[in-house]
């Protein structure tokens, strides 16, 4: 985030692991889980949002891009 001049609040992360988007959530960034595959949703229910793969349209309605 001090590199980019951003607060955290500010950064959308990408995550694909439990542990990963745990270190995002910490951080107090915005936290897209993409999972892939079957998972316990429990354990991304921390997350801004739970998403079925890059293409996912929430993501980009979330950055304001669509």
């Amino acid at each position: 985030a001090q590199k980019h001049q951003r607060k955290p609040a500010e950064i959308m992360v990408l995550e694909d692991s439990q542990i990963g988007c745990q270190s995002a959530i910490a951080a107090n960034c915005y936290v897209v889980a993409i999972p892939g595959g079957q998972y316990d949703e429990r354990l991304f229910s921390d997350t801004q949002l739970i998403a079925d793969s890059l293409a996912d349209e929430r993501i980009y309605e979330a950055l304001n891009i669509l």
